[in-house]
């Protein structure tokens, strides 16, 4: 299992931020590729169930998550379920800073086939 955190201020105010990120709009401006919409809500929220597939070298991966845990303006989980990945679990979390938000990413993920090729 590998985990990954990387922070960021972002010079807006947290429920800006929270809205953007919790959105079909904020998660494609975010994420590396490009994603075709299977299923999805307008806003995440718990239990929602997101659904997509995005291409990597030329070869379509399908991705089936689901909203775990959210807590408006705090922080949301999303979780695979099935797929490429025997975990895969990305935290968002935001943080008032005066007018601006530190928004950490946290992702949790392997393969299932050990440390090394996780890694």
């Amino acid at each position: 299992m590998v985990v990954v955190s990387q922070s960021v201020i972002i010079h807006a105010p947290v429920d800006v931020v929270f809205s953007f990120c919790s959105s079909p709009t904020g998660f494609e401006a975010q994420f590396p590729f490009k994603v075709q919409w299977i299923q999805r809500p307008e806003r995440w929220g718990n239990g929602d169930e997101i659904h997509f597939n995005y291409r990597v070298m030329g070869c379509w991966l399908r991705h089936h998550a689901k909203i775990t845990d959210f807590c408006s303006n705090s922080r949301f989980v999303d979780e695979a379920e099935g797929g490429f990945f025997s975990i895969f679990r990305h935290e968002h979390l935001f943080r008032p800073d005066g007018n601006s938000t530190v928004y950490t990413d946290t992702v949790t993920v392997s393969i299932g086939l050990g440390r090394i090729l996780d890694a």
